[in-house]
């Protein structure tokens, strides 16, 4: 292990036993670093601020995990993840700003998200913009419903409910991206104008 690893990890064991004790949101940098030994300056070596450390300790945590199960489902993982540290974590989702847990796990899951837009779509590609769209629509709703999640304390019974309906998300996304196909071949074959929002219902005719 590199010695820059093993002051991350240092910082970040000084920080979860300090999280233990008190509020996230009272603990400074220099409290950190007094606690793991080393000088404050070190601290911005490695990371821009505490909401960048605990990113990171989710990323580190969470890619053991991953490499243990190596079964692809990130939801689970995440889940499984968060509700295992759920101390840690409810006081992290709590904070707000800039680097904020919220924000990254945002961007972790509106990522893979397009990874599996583009994969689906791969024989009949969709244009940038519509994958953006359909990546972002999930992204705030899975990112959203765990933040609601925590907030009422990350009940069990949620984890394994969510879990269990975790094939359905893959269902409704398939779903999306077939709506979304439809609709731009009707765009491009129609001279009447088309809602420019590509998840807008299609209109159905009723006889």
């Amino acid at each position: 292990m590199s010695k820059t690893q093993t002051t991350k990890l240092l910082i970040a064991d000084s920080f979860k036993r300090l999280a233990d004790k008190g509020s996230l949101d009272k603990i400074s940098v220099g409290k950190i670093m007094e606690a793991a030994g080393l000088n404050r300056q070190t601290f911005y070596y490695h990371f821009q601020d505490k909401q960048e450390l605990i990113c990171w300790i989710f990323d580190t945590d969470l890619a053991k995990l991953v490499d243990k199960r190596q079964d692809g489902s990130l939801l689970d993982d995440v889940i499984e993840h968060l509700y295992d540290e759920k101390s840690f974590y409810r006081a992290a989702l709590a904070l707000d700003g800039q680097n904020s847990l919220r924000d990254h796990l945002f961007t972790l899951f509106q990522k893979r998200l397009r990874e599996e837009v583009l994969v689906l779509t791969k024989d009949q590609p969709l244009d940038e913009a519509a994958v953006r769209e359909i990546s972002l629509f999930f992204a705030h709703g899975l990112t959203g419903s765990i933040v609601q999640w925590s907030q009422t304390g990350m009940d069990y019974k949620k984890v394994a409910c969510a879990q269990a309906n975790a094939p359905c998300l893959k269902i409704l996304l398939v779903f999306t991206v077939r709506y979304v196909k439809v609709k731009g071949d009707q765009k491009s074959s129609s001279k009447t104008p088309v809602s420019k929002n590509l998840l807008s219902p299609v209109p159905v005719s009723r006889n």
